[in-house]
């Protein structure tokens, strides 16, 4: 943990496993999700969120299956997770479990790996897929309400102040991880693009991904599902 202002490292918080994701919430508590560690026998264990206060753990969430790859603050505190196991959970202030949301299995039986979520003012969670799908997540409503195909996969998405709810998705290009798209969103049916730029996403995103699906690979959709529960 680092002092913004005079670039000093204030504490340090270890024990974790391997690759870990952070967020710092207004409280203090900070919250980090680890990749898990491999066992002897090749497996991955040890999924781990971990809320530190005042430099210890004060709580451990055990719900995810594979490495936690991404953390989101909400509003009116609490957070967001995305791993490997195809799921965002959402977490109370209290860090109790109130909600999952996973990915539906493709045509090859597989659940897609939940990249990224990322959270706006309003309470909205979009979660970024390895089926290159960004779902749209209302935490208030408990659903996924939309489901938007993009060209490959996306690493982020960030709100824009100001604009009412816009937002940017970074997706890297299908071809190279070397180009990559920037996608600009809008609630507002009256600022939406032009036609041409419509029917070149289409030609881009949909396309493609509708050939996969009817050779086997893997498309869109979305599916939610909620529980309760504490932590582990």
């Amino acid at each position: 943990v680092w002092n913004v202002d005079s670039g000093a490292c204030k504490s340090t918080l270890g024990g974790m496993e391997n690759a870990i994701s952070v967020l710092c919430l207004p409280n203090g508590d900070v919250v980090a999700g680890s990749t898990g560690v491999k066992t002897a026998d090749d497996r991955h264990v040890d999924f781990k969120i971990r809320v530190w206060r005042a430099g210890s753990v004060f709580k451990t969430l055990t719900q995810h299956e594979q490495a936690v790859r991404d953390l989101a603050p909400l509003p009116g505190g609490g957070f967001a997770s995305a791993a490997n196991d195809g799921t965002v959970r959402v977490w109370s202030a209290a860090y109790d479990l109130v909600a999952t949301f996973s990915n539906p299995v493709s045509a090859r039986g597989e659940v897609p790996f939940a990249y990224r979520v990322d959270s706006t003012s309003d309470g909205l969670l979009f979660a970024s897929s390895e089926d290159a799908v960004v779902r749209v997540i209302d935490t208030a409503a408990g659903a996924v309400v939309q489901s938007i195909q993009h060209p490959s996969v996306c690493w982020g998405a960030t709100e824009i102040p100001g604009t009412g709810g816009d937002v940017i998705t970074v997706c890297q290009h299908p071809a190279t991880s070397r180009k990559g798209h920037v996608y600009h969103w809008t609630r507002d049916p009256a600022r939406k693009a032009d036609e041409p730029v419509l029917a070149q996403f289409v030609q881009d995103a949909i396309v493609p991904k509708s050939k996969a699906a009817e050779s086997g690979g893997s498309g869109g959709g979305s599916s939610s599902s909620s529980s309760s529960g504490g932590g582990g």
